[in-house]
């Protein structure tokens, strides 16, 4: 088939033309060009080049974790030093640093306290919040992904029961909290802190 052919490039300008056109009147426009199978090269060079910086902006952002572990670095810190000081349990730290935690399941007064104690301005974090957002994301869409691909018959020889029968799994709650409504609300209450 042709269309497996295409470059991986192509597709995410594709994708991220369309991402840009939102809700607008180009929306259309866009849609009809990603589904034309057109290659890119008759798009206007301003537009290309507009595309390639915001595409380069989304892969070289920083996740949360990496400008807290970079920060620890400079500062010769532990987590555990860190921890005590910002009053967060090691654990939460941790998770943090290893981008394993939802950044809105952190008590929003004391995740101020962990940015403000290691200078990381609002308009820093918020990008770095949202790369951790998609690390998350895409792991829990992995993860469903290969549960749902399990083998319907016998599964219990590739999956514990409680993973292949959704209605018995136990849920903590941070379903709640693992969405995009949420980490804006979460954010928007952030700035308004962090500008107090």
């Amino acid at each position: 088939m042709e269309r497996d052919n295409i470059e991986i490039l192509d597709e995410a300008l594709r994708i991220l033309a369309l991402e840009r056109a939102g809700n607008t009147e180009h929306a259309d426009q866009e849609m009809s060009l990603i589904l034309s199978n057109d290659s890119l090269l008759d798009m206007p060079p301003a537009k290309e080049e507009m595309l390639f910086v915001a595409l380069n902006g989304i892969v070289t952002t920083p996740s949360l974790g990496q400008v807290i572990q970079e920060k620890l670095q400079q500062l010769n810190m532990t987590s555990a030093e860190l921890s005590d000081i910002v009053k967060l349990p090691v654990q939460t730290v941790d998770k943090l640093v290893s981008d394993d935690l939802y950044t809105n399941n952190v008590p929003i007064v004391l995740f101020k306290n962990l940015l403000n104690y290691l200078n990381i301005k609002f308009a820093a974090a918020e990008k770095c919040i949202h790369k951790t957002f998609e690390l998350l994301q895409s792991k829990v869409f992995n993860h469903d992904v290969n549960i749902a691909l399990a083998p319907a018959f016998r599964s219990s020889l590739y999956t514990p029961k409680s993973i292949a029968v959704p209605s018995q799994r136990a849920t903590d709650g941070k379903e709640l909290f693992e969405n995009s409504e949420a980490m804006e609300k979460y954010l928007n209450r952030l700035r308004e802190l962090l500008n107090d």
